[in-house]
């Protein structure tokens, strides 16, 4: 008597899959579940970057690159905690290793920084070329009580917002990429 072994298609996508290492998955299973917490705390810095921006150009004279630099440092200190916390939690840093690591985070952040201050410095530079030029002086109006302390009108400090989310955008990216990878590395990476 002989006996037939039967295997389909999905005993062998189920034997596939239990050979490869389970990784959790966020949206819909495409993304990495870890991702998908950076971008949640990510939001929630630009919340805190433009918050901490629209007070400084809302209470102050400031209005250049110093700006955006000081909303970007207060939202980076935000999001480390956050991210050390819940993002990477299997991982996360305590005690001096917090310190240590929020050090490293910093010095990683500093190419971010780099990124969303002189993205915010060419944006808002353009920007106020162009309303020198009139090009868009009638779709964007220019309010006095968003004119710099030199007296010439420049862009209102909503359009400022603007061009401060557009560089949080370009530093996110750099800094997820380079966290990831040196401030939490896995434990097979250090």
């Amino acid at each position: 008597m002989s006996s037939t072994l039967s295997v389909g298609p999905d005993d062998l996508s189920a034997a596939a899959s239990a050979s490869r290492p389970r990784t959790r998955r966020g949206i819909a299973g495409l993304v990495p579940a870890e991702a998908v917490k950076y971008a949640i705390v990510g939001f929630s810095g630009i919340g805190v970057n433009l918050a901490v921006m629209a007070t400084i150009l809302h209470q102050t004279a400031l209005r250049d690159w110093r700006a955006s630099l000081v909303a970007s440092v207060v939202s980076t200190m935000s999001n480390y905690v956050w991210n050390n916390f819940w993002t990477f939690r299997s991982r996360a840093h305590s005690g001096l290793t917090f310190v240590r690591r929020y050090i490293v985070y910093l010095a990683v952040s500093l190419m971010g920084l780099a990124v969303t201050t002189s993205t915010y410095a060419l944006t808002s530079h353009m920007l106020g070329d162009m309303l020198k030029r009139h090009e868009i002086a009638a779709v964007l109006p220019v309010s006095h009580a968003s004119a710099p302390t030199s007296g010439a009108p420049g862009p209102p400090a909503s359009a400022l917002l603007l061009c401060q989310l557009a560089a949080i955008l370009a530093g996110t990216l750099c800094n997820y990429l380079l966290n990831r990878t040196v401030t939490w590395p896995h434990a097979e990476d250090r």
